[in-house]
């Protein structure tokens, strides 16, 4: 199943719209934890290449500290 930006967008906003600044890190934090705790757990190695780079680069541009 393919999801539009324009969806993802507007879910972004909502979350936005719902939360404080504080909210919203601790929540992109979860997001991302569940994303590298599903990438860690798979057996291929080609995600951990790609996935955990790209989710550090996330992590620093938004400010969202890895709460673990």
């Amino acid at each position: 199943m393919k999801v539009p930006v324009e969806k993802i967008n507007a879910l972004v906003e909502d979350i936005k719209k719902a939360t404080d600044d504080q909210q919203e890190k601790v929540l992109w934090d979860k997001a991302l934890d569940l994303v590298e705790t599903i990438v860690a757990a798979t057996p291929t190695k080609i995600d951990d290449i790609i996935v955990v780079p790209l989710i550090k680069i996330i992590r620093s541009r938004f400010n969202i500290p890895d709460n673990d």
